[in-house]
């Protein structure tokens, strides 16, 4: 059977020293540690932010690749 909606699992890429993690998801690199993340997808407007948590970035992730918009009741800053 064919599958309709995409599974888009998140990889654990490594860990590092002081308790951070680093994830790949649909093209997306999230840094965590706990309650802490950072961010980076190049063309998102929220690339280089350290903002939020995993599951966070996850949402942006998927609303940007399958909408090119952010969430709803997320904006870019100073628009």
């Amino acid at each position: 059977m064919i599958e309709l909606i995409p599974h888009h699992a998140l990889k654990t890429i490594r860990t590092e020293d002081g308790g951070w993690t680093f994830f790949e998801y649909r093209g997306a690199v999230i840094r965590s540690k706990g309650v802490h993340a950072m961010f980076q997808m190049s063309g998102h407007p929220y690339d280089g932010t350290r903002l939020g948590n995993l599951e966070l970035y996850q949402r942006f992730v998927d609303y940007w690749l399958d909408h090119q918009a952010l969430p709803p009741g997320y904006r870019v800053q100073g628009r």
